[in-house]
């Protein structure tokens, strides 16, 4: 029987080439698809994760609609004066609405910048304030006017834009000529994942790119919980004169100065920024 398939098998070869070449053909299909799945994914969850890295929590609508292309739930926007609430609530150090949307800078040579529809996305959003802002200027300022922006360092780089030329971005409505005020890197990168971003002040966002009085999220950062003695910032924490700063196990031998002679084992007092007596200590 072996004998009768081997022979069928020779007088066939043709028909077991092409047969061995579909199935070659059709794993190497499958992987390369699975492979482009997860650097689409991988690109996503970096660029949020280097954009959102100093939020503590995200304030969004309720999930309207899925997707019909697959992104996952859509939600809708939400006013901007529910800001002023997410401040008022205990333990929130600081709160910022962030726009989100569709922004396209446009090179010296007249050609779009990315391809949205088939590679990273091309995003116009707000100068992030604060300690909620992850980028770093390295050259130029921050968005002051409506016609303002910064970009990302590779697709200023891209596009042959330096600080003070006047730039063409694309956005919801006519194309829109900008002044290009500040480029910056974000994580020591010049685009998170890949996208480029065009950054305008929060109003100009929500009227090229968003929608006007309204925000896509509001990002929070949340108050440091310090211990006892210790004197609390919005994002740090600083040792009280009266109370020394303690190391986790501490006994009366290795406390730093203290009224209380025969004073039990304390918590640490506080993060790095706790300089106790004028020193700092690498416990607390």
């Amino acid at each position: 029987m072996v004998l009768t398939a081997l022979r069928n098998l020779l007088a066939h070869k043709i028909r077991l080439f092409t047969t061995g070449l579909a199935v070659m053909l059709g794993v190497a299909f499958m992987a390369g698809t699975l492979v482009l799945t997860d650097t689409v994914t991988k690109t996503f969850d970096d660029l949020f994760s280097d954009a959102l890295a100093g939020t503590d929590a995200m304030v969004r609508a309720e999930a309207s609609f899925d997707d019909p292309n697959g992104f996952g739930e859509m939600r809708g926007r939400i006013d901007e004066a529910l800001l002023t609430d997410v401040e008022g609530v205990d333990g929130v150090a600081l709160a910022s609405g962030d726009v989100w949307g569709f922004a396209q800078v446009v090179g010296e040579d007249g050609e779009p910048i990315g391809n949205p529809g088939a590679g990273a996305p091309t995003i116009g959003t707000n100068w992030p304030e604060g300690d909620l802002n992850t980028w770093t200027l390295v050259e130029g300022e921050p968005p002051r006017t409506d016609t303002d922006v910064v970009m990302d360092k590779a697709v200023a780089d891209d596009a042959g834009y330096a600080v003070g030329d006047r730039a063409t971005v694309l956005v919801q409505g006519a194309p829109l000529e900008v002044d290009l005020t500040g480029i910056a890197r974000i994580a020591g990168a010049d685009s998170p994942g890949g996208a480029t971003f065009t950054m305008f002040t929060t109003e100009a966002a929500q009227r090229y790119v968003g929608e006007a009085g309204k925000f896509d999220s509001i990002s929070v950062a949340a108050r440091t919980r310090c211990a006892r003695g210790c004197r609390s910032s919005a994002r740090s924490c600083s040792c009280s004169p009266s109370w020394p700063c303690w190391s986790a196990g501490s006994s009366s031998s290795t406390r730093s100065s203290s009224p209380w002679p025969s004073a039990p084992a304390r918590t640490p007092c506080c993060g790095p920024s706790a300089r106790p007596g004028g020193r700092s200590s690498p416990q607390c």
